[in-house]
């Protein structure tokens, strides 16, 4: 299906969706890596701690989705 959503946007926001992609994947991992964090729940509760007070690469590229869509309106 990637190729298939490559199609509907410009190279510019794919590769947006694609370095929000890796970004979250290396939170992630980063956040996994500390030594308190024992179980699945303290791992999310640890990366949504991360997120809180910053806007997340998620909210980035929807805000720049948002943006291409309106002016192709």
């Amino acid at each position: 299906h990637n190729l298939s959503q490559q199609i509907y946007v410009s190279l510019e926001m794919w590769n947006v969706t694609r370095t929000t992609k890796n970004t979250t994947i290396q939170i992630i991992r980063q956040t996994a890596m500390n030594q308190k964090i024992e179980t699945a729940d303290k791992l999310r509760e640890a990366v949504l701690n991360h997120f809180m007070g910053e806007v997340s690469p998620s909210q980035k590229a929807l805000a720049y989705l948002k943006k291409e869509i309106q002016q192709l309106f």
